[in-house]
C-alpha cells in the first residue's frame, strides 16, 4: 500500500472518475455541489481523509470529493492511497459523521445540540429557505457569531414544555430571529 499527498486537478479528477469509478455508491449531487462550493470559496483543507484505490486500480473512496473538484474547476490536494485489498469496500466509510452538535460540544458550548439545530434553521432561513442546507462547522460557527442572542434564547426556551411538534432548536431559532427584529414582541412569543 502506498500513501502520497497529491495535487488533483479537475482534469485528473475527471479521468479518475471516468476510468476507475466502476462500482461505487450512487453519487449524491447535492453533496457534490456543497463540496464544490467549499472548494471555490477556498475552504478546502487537507484533513487526512483519503482518496482510495484498490489493488485493481478501482476507486474505493473519494468519488464525491473528486466530482466536486471537477465541478469547482479548482485543483485540490488530498492524500491518495493506492493498493488496498480488493475486498475492503464494505468496511469503508462506516464511521459516524461528526455533527455540528459534536463540534459545539468540543468547544464547551452549553446545550450544544439545540444550538446546532437552531444554527441550522437560521442558516437555512438566511439562505432563502433552502431547508436541505447542511451547515459545515465553520458555517455554524458564523451563524452563532452573527446571532449572539442564540444562547440566551436557548436558555429561555428550555424553561418551557413545547407542544405542537416544535423542537427546542426551532423555537430557539425563531426566538433569536424575532428578538433581533423586535425584542418586545419576541418576549410575547
Amino acid at each position: 500500500m502506498r500513501v502520497r499527498l497529491e495535487t488533483i486537478t479537475p482534469k485528473k479528477a475527471k479521468e479518475w472518475l471516468d476510468k476507475y469509478n466502476v462500482a461505487n455508491r450512487v453519487m449524491r449531487q447535492g453533496w457534490v455541489r456543497t463540496l464544490a462550493g467549499h472548494i471555490k470559496d477556498n475552504q478546502w483543507r487537507v484533513t487526512g481523509e483519503t482518496i482510495v484505490f484498490n489493488k485493481r486500480g478501482e476507486l474505493v473512496n473519494g468519488q464525491h470529493r473528486l466530482a466536486a473538484c471537477v465541478e469547482s474547476g479548482v485543483a485540490i490536494q488530498s492524500l491518495v492511497v493506492r493498493g488496498v485489498d480488493d475486498d475492503v469496500y464494505p468496511w469503508v466509510d462506516q464511521g459516524k459523521s461528526r455533527t455540528n452538535g459534536d463540534h459545539f460540544s468540543r468547544q464547551g458550548i452549553k446545550n450544544y445540540n439545540t444550538i446546532a439545530g437552531a444554527a441550522r434553521f437560521i442558516g437555512c432561513y438566511e439562505a432563502g429557505g433552502d431547508w436541505r442546507l447542511k451547515l459545515t462547522p465553520v458555517e455554524a460557527d458564523e451563524v452563532i457569531a452573527n446571532h449572539k442572542s442564540i444562547h440566551e434564547c436557548c436558555d429561555f426556551v428550555r424553561k418551557f414544555k413545547l407542544r405542537g411538534g416544535m423542537s427546542g432548536a426551532m423555537a430557539t431559532a425563531l426566538l433569536t430571529l424575532m428578538s433581533e427584529k423586535n425584542a418586545r414582541q419576541a418576549e410575547t412569543f
